[in-house]
This record gives structure tokens, sequence and C-alpha cells, in this order.
């Protein structure tokens, strides 16, 4: 019978290390840590470049895209109203190779707007959770090239940029697009061809999409539960 308890609580044990695994699965690309927090590369926003963007591929097995960061200075007094984008990518992952997004983007959000502080600002977009195909390449990007929201932009920006690759990066770079207020040139059309300035300040999170959904509180509640009945069985046979 002691057998028996010992080989429970090891099964109960490996269940919660393996529930506890599915929900930390994360993977992380951040270059942040080989930028000074100083170098840029401008200007973004209105009347300037529309859209600005890195690019990647997505992790062999945490191929849930999060949440990704953009760090951005506007001066005080001014705002961009733009959108955040995800699509799949096409051609050179670098700028200056020659590469443009693909199809209809992956995620959408609304309209943001962006206000000056006169200080890098770290801009987080919460995704939701969006499904990619491991190892293909994606572009994150935030634009204003829809009109409405050029036309309520009245300055440009500067990005945070270490102007070099860096390791940790998604294997992509930095890239944009003078495309003004057409937003559909996004994705028939390549993208400005000008030269490669290596990364932006960027950082993006990913978690495991295989075996289902991260488990919710009330699964893990569930199967101590489970566990905790087993024993009380177990030692009911024994008495």
């Amino acid at each position: 019978m002691r057998t028996n308890m010992t080989r429970w609580l090891a099964l109960s044990s490996l269940m919660l290390m393996t529930l506890h695994a599915q929900v930390n699965a994360t993977t992380v690309y951040d270059t942040t840590g080989s930028w000074n927090g100083i170098t840029f590369i401008h200007p973004w926003g209105y009347p300037d470049t529309a859209t600005y963007g890195q690019t990647f591929f997505a992790p062999a097995v945490d191929n849930i895209l999060e949440d990704f960061t953009f760090y951005i200075y506007l001066d005080q007094g001014f705002q961009i109203q733009y959108k955040a984008h995800v699509f799949a990518w096409s051609g050179s992952m670098f700028g200056g190779g020659g590469g443009q997004a693909t199809g209809l983007p992956l995620y959408s959000s609304s309209s943001l707007v962006l206000n000056g502080t006169g200080t890098f600002q770290a801009v987080t977009i919460n995704t939701g959770g969006v499904p990619l195909v491991s190892g293909s390449p994606y572009v994150a990007l935030f634009t204003i090239s829809d009109p409405v929201d050029y036309a309520n932009s009245n300055g440009s920006s500067r990005w945070g940029c270490p102007l070099t690759h860096v390791s940790n990066d998604g294997g992509g770079g930095f890239v944009f697009y003078n495309n003004g207020n057409n937003f559909a040139l996004l994705n028939s059309s390549m993208w400005d061809n000008f030269a490669d300035f290596g990364d932006l300040a960027w950082r993006a999170t990913f978690r495991s999409g295989s075996g289902g959904a991260v488990p919710e509180p009330g699964s893990v509640a569930l199967l101590l539960g489970m566990g905790a009945c087993g024993l009380v069985a177990m030692r009911r046979r024994k008495k």
C-alpha cells in the first residue's frame, strides 16, 4: 500500500510540474540590453515615414505572440494616432534587402494615441495571443497610414535603435515604409529598400501553443482534488 501511495504522490507531482511548465513556458526576444537608451532612428509620424516595424521569425515551440514593445520618443505637446499590426512577411528580413508584409493582418489594434513626454516611452501592445507558424517570418509594426490616423497626427518621433544587429532579436531587423496615408500599400508593394540599420530596441513575448490552452486555475485545483481523493481512498483500504 505504501508503494502505491508513493507512486500516486510521484504521479501527482509530475502532473503539477507539467502544468507549471505549461503556464510558464515562454520565449522572449529582447534587444534592449544592447541599447544604450539614447541612440535612435527617425522620423516616424506625420508628415514623415508612416510605418516602422521589426521583422522576426516565430519561435520553434512558443509560437503564440502575447505582446510586443517598442521604445519611442515624442516631443511634449505633440501626438501621433496610430495602429499596431502583425503581418506575415516575405523577402529579406533586413532593411536594404527588399521585403514586404503579405496577406491580411494577423493582429490589428484599434486607433491608439501616443502623447509626447519628451522622453523615451515603452509602448507595449498586448495582442491577446496571436498564433504564428513556427519558424515563419513576420513583422510587428506601428503605422499612421490609416487616413484618419494620419489626419489626427501632428508630430514625428524617434525610435530607440542600437543601430546594429544584436543577439536575441528574433532573426530580423528594422524595416520601414514611406506609404503616407495609403494603408493598402503595406501588403501590396515592396517596402523602402534604402539601408540596413540593424534592429529596433524592442521586446516580444511568446508562449507555447502546443498541448491546447494554458490550464485555468480551476483545472489545477481539480487535479489536486483528485490526488487528495486518491490518497483518502488508499488510507481507507488500509484500515
